[in-house]
């Protein structure tokens, strides 16, 4: 919910700067609506910790002979910061149709070690094996995103550029507990393999004879299949391991803010803010911290994984 919120904020303060600006400044025509375009862009980008925010199921509480702690907030939790990097291409085909694709990738990791003294996490199964107050843990969160998108911008309704194509995505997530400097070691990965159909929009609107603002959106409907693996181990053994597979549909969304200044006639320097995620992914971070899996059962979480970046780029048109 707190990447929800997130999205939201972004959207509303998006729509309120649109409105002011649509509202003082001249009319120009896009651009990078005419001809060959090449974009590309690098900047910092932040995986938002869409984890459950309080957890009040006492920890081991059904099987343990003395229930650990109360489960405190995961909130405390660094998932990760890292590097975003994307290509785009577009020309037109016709006088009314405009193709375009658009390639991104994203990695981001964050270690974190923590000492748990009146609070605990829970594993992913509640068997005997959850983490438990009082130890010196250490966390290692990874995370890697590939998106392609690729269509065609068929209609302006209202000096809004409106657009469809198909969608694929590969969301790769890690992440790794050592608990007292090895005395436990679990280990789970999740993958999500998408691909389906999107829809876009996006409005130009100039500030002055050579800086502009462009906002945009877009909405994906796409077939998941996903793999999941669980490791727990001790002393050198296997205590638990568990996978599961499946296929699921998940929601994708994007919501940006760029500002684009002319350096030349054919050449801009762009600064781009943005927010994108998927929602109903099988999030290997959440289903690490999930209380409802049983033994050698994983109870596989479906959920919001965020991403917050903002970049620095180039476009140039041919």
């Amino acid at each position: 919910m707190a990447a929800l919120r997130n999205v939201r904020r972004v959207c509303a303060l998006a729509s309120i700067g649109l409105i002011a600006l649509q509202g003082t400044a001249a009319a120009q025509d896009d651009p990078l609506a005419t001809g060959t375009v090449l974009e590309f862009s690098i900047g910092a980008v932040h995986t938002m910790n869409t984890l459950q925010d309080q957890l009040t199921t006492p920890n081991n509480a059904s099987l343990a002979a003395v229930p650990g702690p109360t489960i405190a907030s995961t909130s405390l939790l660094d998932i990760g910061n890292g590097a975003r990097v994307d290509l785009s291409f577009s020309r037109n085909i016709t006088s009314d149709l405009r193709g375009f694709v658009d390639i991104s990738f994203s990695e981001t990791s964050a270690d974190q070690v923590l000492t748990l003294a009146s609070s605990a996490f829970p594993g992913s199964f509640d068997d005997g094996f959850l983490i438990v107050g009082g130890d010196r843990y250490a966390f290692d969160f990874e995370h890697r995103t590939l998106l392609a998108s690729a269509g065609v911008d068929f209609a302006e309704i209202g000096g809004v550029t409106i657009g469809a194509g198909i969608q694929a995505g590969l969301l790769e997530q890690s992440s790794l507990l050592v608990r007292n400097a090895g005395a436990r070691i679990i280990n789970v990965d999740a993958t999500n393999r998408m691909f389906g159909v999107m829809v876009r929009a996006s409005d130009y609107t100039s500030l002055s004879d050579r800086t502009g603002v462009r906002f945009g959106a877009s909405l994906g409907v796409l077939a998941n299949s996903y793999d999941y693996d669980f490791l727990n181990s001790s002393g050198g053994g296997v205590d638990q391991q568990a996978s599961a597979s499946g296929e699921t549909g998940v929601i994708s969304y994007a919501f940006t803010a760029r500002l684009e200044h002319a350096l030349s006639a054919q050449t801009f320097l762009t600064m781009e803010l943005g927010v994108e995620g998927f929602s109903g992914i099988v999030n290997g971070f959440d289903t690490f911290l999930d209380f409802r899996g049983r033994e050698t059962s994983a109870f596989v979480e479906r959920g919001v994984q965020s991403e917050s970046y903002l970049s620095v780029g180039v476009a140039h048109r041919f």
